[in-house]
């Protein structure tokens, strides 16, 4: 009786390292182009948060002005005397609060709102613990909130990616070169009135983004300084969208290190008032802005700086009727 043979299994056959070179030029051929189309996606999603984030602003500032009749004032003291006058105490007027306190409440941070002392400079060291307080609204997901002056209880306080528009020509809202200022819907003490922007709300900047500059360990200049009332915390329409040209800075420029993307900054003689602070973004081609109306726009960077970019930042300049450039968000 024959006795059965079994069948032995194959060895067990590895890939031959041509096999494997074979693989791995398909992925990293798959990875070469669904890369670019990850990158682009994460980008359209950190473009739509921003603008998400500017949409609320436009929302607290239109209920603060519904409220009011006029937008919140980007400084409420304007002079060294009024300070010392409403703050009871050594000063300068840039020391005061601006916007960007006063809409705590329309933010949703109603309890933040309540901490601070309005009857004291934001510098005050009263305010040490509100200044401190980093508001995710505040921040651009492609840049982000910077801590400035961290170590003083009477400086700390952080720089964010939005300003108010103070119009075409400089912070102080003087003439430029001969260009007259033409009205902004915010200013010092308080905001012009809704009634004076005669242009439309339509067809009038109310926020913009801009880019963080500055220090954690010493003052970096107002460029960015956006929540108190140093220049930083508007912007003006005399540079067009993230231009190549510095803005004008009073007192202080930011080191090199600490420019975060911007084309530096032009020191310039004269009080704070004598600077202006162009809208820029992280995002490569525009910023994203929101008209007075409320609506939300993107504006690229080759916008037409005298035909449409300065006017749209004036809120009686003639310009009323007009539509908007951008693309709607």
């Amino acid at each position: 009786m024959k006795r059965a043979v079994r069948a032995q299994p194959l060895a067990a056959r590895g890939f031959t390292l041509v096999e494997l070179l074979v693989v791995i030029a398909i992925l990293a051929l798959l990875m070469a182009l669904l890369l670019p189309a990850v990158q682009a996606a994460r980008a359209a999603a950190r473009r739509t948060q921003c603008g998400n984030n500017v949409r609320q602003l436009g929302i607290a500032f239109s209920g603060f002005a519904t409220v009011n009749e006029a937008f919140p004032a980007f400084a409420l003291s304007w002079e060294h005397a009024e300070y010392v006058s409403r703050c009871g105490g050594p000063g300068s007027w840039f020391d005061d609060h601006g916007w960007y306190t006063q809409i705590g409440a329309l933010i949703e941070q109603q309890g933040w709102y309540d901490s601070i002392n309005f009857q004291k400079s934001f510098s005050d060291a009263v305010n040490d613990a509100p200044r401190r307080v980093k508001i995710p609204l505040y921040a651009c997901p492609d840049d982000g909130l910077k801590e400035n002056e961290w170590p003083s209880v009477t400086w700390a306080r952080v720089r964010g990616n939005y300003a108010v528009n103070a119009g075409n020509t400089n912070y102080g809202q003087t003439a430029r070169a001969g260009i007259p200022f033409l009205g902004a819907p915010f200013g010092p003490r308080r905001g012009p009135g809704l009634a004076t922007i005669s242009d439309g709300l339509s067809n009038t900047l109310m926020v913009a983004e801009i880019i963080t500059t500055g220090s954690s360990i010493w003052w970096g200049g107002p460029i960015s300084d956006f929540s108190t009332s140093l220049g930083g915390q508007t912007f003006n329409g005399w540079l067009p969208p993230n231009s190549p040209v510095p803005d004008d800075s009073t007192r202080l420029c930011p080191v090199p290190e600490q420019y975060n993307g911007i084309p530096g900054c032009t020191l310039i003689s004269g009080d704070m008032k004598q600077g202006q602070f162009a809208a820029r973004s992280k995002h490569g081609d525009g910023v994203t802005v929101a008209l007075c109306d409320g609506s939300v726009r993107f504006v690229a960077d080759t916008v037409d700086l005298l035909g449409v970019w300065r006017p749209l930042t004036t809120a009686r300049g003639g310009r009323a009727g007009e539509t908007p450039p951008g693309t709607d968000w």
